[in-house]
């Protein structure tokens, strides 16, 4: 398990200062599997990267408290699954992950998407009834941001946002933890309420089960099915039925919030999209991360702040093994941090520790 600091998390801060009250963000824990699952019941479907099942839960977070803990403690994969908490001591109001394989996924398959045309970029425009779709496992490998969830009533707090980019933050924290190059996957149209148009017109007639079925197969690690029956020659996109073509490479609704915030990071289209939906996956290569980037590292010393001199800031602790981040206002100096007291305690930092802050603005 994750090393825990003296934040005060029993019997109120440690200095007795009053507690940080704005969304923090930390690793996961063995006892956040009951809200964990709580959390997986609100997502809805197509949300695989979160089921809603204690034993497979049990074990993610066990899994997590290895990855944050030691780097040689999982053999193939870890899993580095944060979760944003209301205040310093409150619920759980959401959970973001950066997952890592150590070795290929044998099972990791999507589509390529050639569209027959310069002008068509996968997860930016839709296929336009063009080009080839050929079963790919090039992201086997390839680190993978998901998971971002916030819960209903905490939207608008500032979580989602944190949850984001504080993936990037402990990227940055050591990034010889991660793979050069990390890709995220959206929910294509018609994955949370019906049978995609790409799964009908492809998936169900070569899975032979519905939508639902396989797409909790996935989650649950039962995905065998995927190597034995996905084609390995191209499809031609202009054999499908209209509603499926204009499906490759589009982005459900739902997900287009997702998709702004990882262009703004700077992830790019991969020319990749998901197996069953046909959903877009976006890539970057990790050092062009613009929290990354941006983010400055320095001493930190407690002090108010005052409104003329004050930086709202993502401020981490800079340090992976038992990561912490929030969004607070602080004084940027050229050489030194100047922190409010009760956030330096929330973050697990005493006077003169280094920390990250990234500019919000």
């Amino acid at each position: 398990m994750a090393k825990t600091t003296n934040t005060g998390r029993s019997g109120g801060p440690a200095s007795g200062r009053a507690a940080f009250s704005a969304p923090l963000l930390r690793p996961a824990t063995p006892d956040d599997v009951e809200a964990l699952l709580d959390l997986a019941r609100q997502t809805g479907p197509g949300f695989t990267s979160l089921i809603a099942d204690r034993a497979m839960l049990t074990d993610r977070v066990t899994r997590a408290a290895r990855s944050f803990a030691d780097p040689t403690a999982n053999e193939d994969a870890d899993d580095f699954l944060l979760i944003a908490t209301e205040g310093q001591d409150g619920p759980i109001i959401g959970c973001a992950a950066v997952k890592v394989p150590k070795r290929p996924r044998s099972r990791f398959l999507n589509y390529r998407y050639d569209p027959g045309s310069p002008d068509i970029k996968t997860g930016t425009k839709t296929g336009g009834g063009t080009g080839t779709l050929t079963a790919t496992d090039e992201f086997a490998d390839t680190a993978e941001v998901g998971s971002l969830f916030v819960a209903p009533h905490a939207r608008g707090t500032g979580a989602g946002r944190l949850l984001a980019q504080g993936r990037y933050m402990l990227v940055a924290a050591d990034p010889s933890r991660f793979t050069p190059t990390l890709i995220a996957e959206l929910r294509g149209v018609g994955s949370t309420t019906e049978e995609p148009a790409l799964w009908q017109a492809l998936g169900a007639p070569l899975y032979r089960m519905p939508f639902a079925t396989a797409d909790a197969m996935v989650g649950t690690g039962d995905d065998e099915f995927v190597i034995r029956d996905t084609p390995t020659a191209p499809i031609d996109v202009a054999a499908l039925p209209p509603d499926a073509q204009a499906a490759v490479g589009q982005c459900h609704p739902d997900g287009l919030g997702a998709l702004k915030l990882l262009t703004r990071e700077g992830f790019q289209p991969s020319g990749i999209v998901d197996l069953f939906d046909g959903g877009p996956i976006v890539m970057i290569n990790s050092d062009d991360l613009a929290t990354r980037r941006r983010s400055v590292r320095a001493p930190t010393q407690p002090g108010e702040i005052p409104a003329a001199d004050g930086t709202q800031v993502l401020l981490s602790n800079d340090n992976l093994g038992d990561f912490r981040c929030a969004i607070a206002t602080i004084h940027l100096g050229p050489e030194m941090l100047t922190v409010p007291a009760q956030v330096l305690d929330s973050l697990g930092l005493a006077p003169g520790q280094m920390a990250r802050a990234m500019p919000t603005g």
